[in-house]
């Protein structure tokens, strides 16, 4: 199990996107009348990837070239799949990486607005307003750390969104959904962001779709903590399998309509957070450089007199 989630790293995401054009060049030369053979030798850009992505289309290549899967449908549907990432990464990057920084940077210019007053003042940094000063910048830190914290707390969701539509894609080229679900789960390794539950109950579903056994029980009341729309998936994906009924639009539907309400949720997130954060400016940062500057004014006028 991975212990650490996705780093959104900037130039990832750029590599992507240059990915992402390649594939929509290469699925345009095939829908001109290119073969798919003819299309890859077409020069092109080489960006980066990652080795489980590389394997990922190694597979998808293999497949296309022995006939398993048309050309232009593979190709289509690994260019979403490329896309997926991309929103994926970008929101991980907005919505967690935007509050860290800004926690940060908030503490840092705090404690060092309070060095630079007691430099400029000439006054010991080890002074009882100083130290009340930086309890007060600590305590602030701490209020904007618990705000970032909650909004990473939202933020496997996109994980687990991309679980689904690689177990989706995977239907789509002809899996069963024991085998996509069975792929998925190597492919796109849930880490350890995502609940214990959730994580169990996945393997239960490919466990009981591998042994042919009917559909799990209903999710105990320990799902009672989530949201319907987190966890409903697995018990209807795992009813649809058990009684052969379509799920790959299942999963399509399940996709969109669980893209729009997370993306809703991370967005009332980022929107209270913004007000969250006016409190420990103007109850913890503001107050302390109020202490220094006016201990240092009271220690002036001490020593004058």
């Amino acid at each position: 199990m991975k212990k650490s989630f996705w780093r959104p790293h900037p130039d990832r995401i750029a590599e992507l996107r240059k990915l992402q054009r390649a594939f929509e060049h290469l699925a345009l030369r095939v829908a001109m009348g290119s073969t798919f053979e003819a299309a890859l030798r077409s020069p092109r850009e080489s960006p980066r990837v990652g080795r489980q992505l590389s394997r990922q289309w190694v597979w998808l290549r293999e497949a296309i070239t022995r006939g398993q899967i048309p050309p232009r449908a593979g190709i289509e549907a690994f260019g979403r799949l490329i896309e997926m990432q991309i929103y994926s990464l970008s929101q991980m990057r907005r919505h967690g990486l935007g509050a860290k920084i800004q926690s940060r940077v908030l503490g840092l210019v705090s404690v060092a607005a309070i060095l630079a007053l007691s430099f400029v003042m000439d006054a010991p940094l080890a002074s009882p307003t100083n130290l009340i000063a930086l309890a007060l910048a600590g305590l602030g830190f701490l209020i904007l750390s618990r705000i970032r914290r909650h909004i990473e707390s939202h933020l496997w969701r996109l994980e687990w969104l991309l679980l689904w539509f690689y177990v989706g894609t995977l239907i789509e080229w002809g899996m069963t959904p024991a085998q996509a679900l069975a792929q998925s789960q190597l492919w796109c390794e849930l880490s350890s962001a995502v609940p214990r539950a959730l994580r169990e109950r996945v393997d239960i579903v490919a466990r009981a779709l591998r042994t042919a056994e009917s559909a799990p029980e209903p999710l105990s009341k320990d799902f009672a903590r989530f949201d319907p729309m987190d966890h409903e998936i697995l018990t209807h994906f795992a009813q649809a399998a058990a009684e052969g009924l379509p799920t790959s639009l299942l999963l399509k539907n399940y996709g969109e309509i669980y893209r729009r309400w997370m993306q809703k949720v991370l967005e009332e997130c980022a929107e209270k957070s913004a007000y969250w954060n006016l409190v420990p400016l103007y109850f913890c940062f503001a107050p302390a450089l109020f202490v220094v500057l006016l201990g240092q004014i009271l220690m002036s006028l001490t020593q004058a007199s």
